[in-house]
């Protein structure tokens, strides 16, 4: 994203509009990748739990 920045400082001339659509896809880029962690790290914690369905479908 710095790189692109620095783009747009030195060529003024550049569109707004594609500018601003290639700042989004790389925001968008990176919370996607962060909210994919935390679901990750979600779904690793429930792997090691004991399911609350556990004593019924082993009929206890």
């Amino acid at each position: 994203m710095a790189v692109a920045a620095l783009v747009k400082v030195y060529v003024p001339d550049l569109p707004d509009g594609p500018w601003l659509g290639v700042a989004a896809a790389v925001l968008g880029l990176g919370l996607g990748e962060a909210v994919q962690r935390h679901e990750d790290a979600k779904t690793l914690k429930a792997l090691y739990e004991t399911s609350p369905w556990e004593d019924e479908v082993r009929g206890l």
